[in-house]
């Protein structure tokens, strides 16, 4: 068993580093998205955006929703490679701003789970770099 920080303790605490940078990163973003994004609505997908990227194609929900007498659609920030994720017709729960009804947040939203599970395996990758490069 080797110790927990051998000679490439630099490597090691960039590692780990980073990983917390990842998690303190989505950590804020989550607390800021929810003190902006208050308000509960109902929306409808009516629309399937295609966004062309230098690589590929990614494909966002158009979500179109009622607040405060006012109708509104606004694309989702949240785009993916899949085109099955979304269809016509889709419901689902916004969180939307109240000063800027046209500032989204789906509810339920995985990006600090996604952003927590990266940060942690960097973090994990870092506490056993030592043992990994001596198997």
């Amino acid at each position: 068993m080797y110790p927990l920080f051998g000679e490439d303790i630099a490597i090691q605490i960039m590692l780990m580093a980073g990983g917390a940078v990842v998690i303190l990163y989505g950590l804020i973003m989550e607390i800021r998205d929810r003190m902006i994004c208050t308000e509960e609505v109902d929306a409808t997908c009516v629309e399937i955006a295609e966004r062309f990227t230098r690589k590929s194609v990614v494909f966002a929900p158009v979500w179109k929703y009622y607040y405060k007498g006012k109708w509104y659609r606004t694309e989702d920030t949240m785009a993916t490679s899949w085109s099955f994720l979304y269809s016509k017709g889709t419901t689902c729960t916004l969180l939307v701003s109240e000063k800027n009804p046209e500032k989204i947040r789906r509810k339920g939203n995985l990006n600090f789970v996604l952003l927590f599970l990266v940060g942690a395996a960097f973090i994990a990758f870092g506490l056993m770099w030592n043992q990994l490069i001596h198997m």
